[in-house]
């Protein structure tokens, strides 16, 4: 899962240096949702590549920390909380958690409530959250699509080699670091 994310927040280091070039070689499925989304103007399509890159990222990373079991001396705490402390813990930070979690739920309603929409339901004014009739096939596409699969691993080789680029860089800095201080700083 932290590939995925690292997936996703690889846009711009690309975008800027080469576009995805040259030809196809470095789009990731980031930036070929964005091209499809916001250059051939196809939101439909694009939020179904975001749908089904969401859901491929929640199945890639299976159980997360939430749902792992608590450690016995933190059930054992929370046994001896008196209910009324508890109760009004649980509701502050349950509001807490809404209004932080509420616009990325939005959103991600929003884009599949796209997905689900023809293109000329996307322009209409006013617009429509949930349409009359789906377009499914936009998920149909986006599964059958040799491109979605390509660029999903170009996203993760992508990464990979980022990430072993600046493990190498950080394995090495320190080294260099100290070898630079020592050759200014000799000892008498």
């Amino acid at each position: 899962m932290i590939r995925m994310i690292d997936a996703v927040k690889s846009f711009d280091i690309i975008f800027a240096i080469t576009q995805g070039g040259p030809g196809s070689a470095s789009e990731t499925i980031n930036l070929y949702l964005y091209s499809v989304a916001f250059i051939y103007y196809d939101l439909g399509y694009g939020s179904a590549i975001a749908v089904v890159f969401f859901a491929a990222d929640r199945r890639a990373g299976g159980r997360d920390a939430s749902s792992a079991p608590a450690h016995a001396l933190e059930r054992d705490r929370r046994w001896r909380m008196s209910l009324r402390v508890r109760s009004s813990a649980r509701s502050g930070s349950g509001f807490a958690v809404f209004v932080i979690v509420s616009p990325a739920i939005l959103f991600f309603l929003w884009m599949a409530s796209l997905s689900l929409k023809f293109e000329v339901d996307n322009a209409a004014y006013p617009p429509v959250f949930i349409p009359e009739r789906f377009a499914w096939k936009n998920y149909a596409d986006v599964l059958a699509s040799n491109r979605f699969l390509t660029y999903f691993i170009n996203s993760l080789i992508v990464t990979g080699t980022r990430d072993r680029c600046s493990r190498c860089w950080s394995a090495c800095r320190p080294a260099t670091a100290s070898r630079a201080w020592r050759r200014t700083n000799p000892r008498s």
